[in-house]
């Protein structure tokens, strides 16, 4: 339900970072779907040839109507947030501030109560995710005792003389990571003789997979909102139909869904540079095309 993108200012710390925030109520969803059935998908598909062309249409018109339909927010997320406190939460906590600020009494009252039942279920969460292996349980037991200690990669930046130079040496193992993963494979699938794919995906394998795709599967850099994607299955099935299956004719995919959002994540105590595993955070529609 959230998208999180890194912004870097000269008063922001390294490990800050920036969420933004969807207002997912039924109301707005259930108005963005009545907007999305009434555009002519087929309309706008045609008027492009290549996949690049396709998504990009595609793309752009399922943006706007997200970004009129679904109102959103930006928020800080900082080290010095509790570790149970999402986006969405802090969002509210705003919220409610802004409206004691104004002596909006009748709004601070409504915030109040949704912010209670918002940390509780939040807490709640994080809670059942620790206590499903060990350090888990170690770290929810140094939470509740007030004991601080840095996560794996604020341990790492700690460990570093400057900033940049952690970056600077990110950015050379992640080249190196993307070289080798870029280096061509054999593959055992036969063409026809004219250089075709005897493959085709129906709009009904769209339906489906866009139907399961978890509300909590995190966006890539299209920054749309997997809750949205299952909301909106029954009507951008078909023109995502369209390009995957010109995807697969083509044997190409858009440039965009090649980009993706990079998390390092260190695999040893005390954290080293040399031991990282990449995360790669991709965009929900080339995940579907692979399923």
């Amino acid at each position: 339900m959230i998208s999180c993108v890194p912004i870097s200012q000269k008063s922001i710390s390294f490990s800050d970072r920036f969420a933004k925030v969807f207002d997912l109520r039924k109301s707005n969803i259930d108005s963005l779907i009545q907007a999305a059935m009434h555009v002519d998908w087929g309309q706008i598909l045609q008027q492009n040839s290549n996949v690049d062309e396709l998504w990009d249409a595609f793309f752009t018109c399922l943006k706007d109507l997200i970004s009129t339909h679904i109102p959103k927010s930006t928020v800080r997320m900082t080290s010095a947030d509790k570790k149970w406190m999402t986006p969405l939460t802090k969002h509210l906590i705003q919220e409610r501030w802004d409206a004691y600020r104004c002596k909006d009494w009748g709004k601070y009252n409504h915030l109040k109560n949704k912010v209670k039942n918002e940390i509780a279920q939040a807490k709640i969460i994080w809670a059942n995710k620790m206590k499903n292996n060990t350090n888990g349980l170690w770290k929810l037991v140094n939470s509740v005792c007030g004991k601080k200690k840095l996560d794996p990669l604020n341990d790492l930046i700690a460990r570093y003389n400057s900033v940049p130079d952690l970056l600077k040496d990110l950015q050379t193992r992640l080249s190196d990571d993307f070289a080798a993963a870029a280096e061509p494979v054999q593959t055992t699938h036969s063409l026809h003789k004219d250089g075709a794919w005897d493959f085709h995906i129906s709009e009904q394998d769209v339906y489906k997979m866009l139907s399961r795709v978890s509300p909590s599967k995190s966006s890539g850099q299209d920054e749309i909102p997997s809750l949205l994607y299952r909301s909106l299955a029954v009507v951008i099935a078909y023109p995502l139909n369209v390009i995957f299956n010109a995807s697969i004719n083509k044997r190409s995919i858009p440039l965009s869904w090649k980009k993706g959002i990079v998390i390092p994540i260190p695999k040893s105590k005390p954290p080293d540079i040399n031991h990282l595993r990449f995360i790669r955070l991709l965009p929900l529609s080339i995940k579907i095309l692979e399923r």
